[in-house]
């Protein structure tokens, strides 16, 4: 398999899990960033009962996890990062909340750009983290979204 027909699949579901609309892992029609947009700070951290978590929590835990892939994707050093703090249930406010949202949705563009134009060698390693990335991401949005519709009708 060529290295663009993977990228082309893989470019096409990370705009997925952003937006949803054509139907290749989310419902099509579905659009994640307009669901965390429409919930309110508090909303937002709202505890899924049973689950013990927010969505907020499942959204800096992504943050984080692109944040560990980068190295895979631009070369350096693994960060030193704190999982556990994703998972720390703390108050947002609607301002917060905001901008934790345009912090993901500012990933979007940093993942593509690290699959369409890799520097670093595009290894097994590398197509490894690609798929990862859109697994790992694929399964918290599923939790966000059903976290998503618990909180905006709790």
């Amino acid at each position: 398999m060529s290295n663009e027909l993977w990228k082309a699949a893989i470019l096409k579901s990370i705009d997925e899990s952003y937006d949803g609309t054509s139907g290749v892992y989310l419902d099509s029609g579905t659009n994640t960033l307009t669901e965390l947009r429409a919930l309110t700070g508090e909303q937002a951290t709202k505890v899924l009962p049973g689950a013990g978590n927010s969505v907020a929590n499942q959204v800096k835990h992504l943050l984080t996890t692109v944040q560990m892939h980068r190295p895979q994707f631009e070369g350096g050093e693994y960060p030193d990062l704190d999982w556990g703090a994703d998972w720390d249930t703390v108050p947002l406010t609607d301002e917060e909340w905001a901008d934790l949202v345009n912090q993901f949705a500012a990933t979007r563009e940093l993942l593509k750009g690290w699959i369409a134009q890799p520097t670093v060698a595009e290894d097994a390693d590398y197509v490894a983290a690609a798929i990862m990335v859109v697994a790992h991401m694929a399964y918290h949005i599923g939790q966000i979204r059903h976290a998503a519709g618990y909180a905006a009708n709790a």
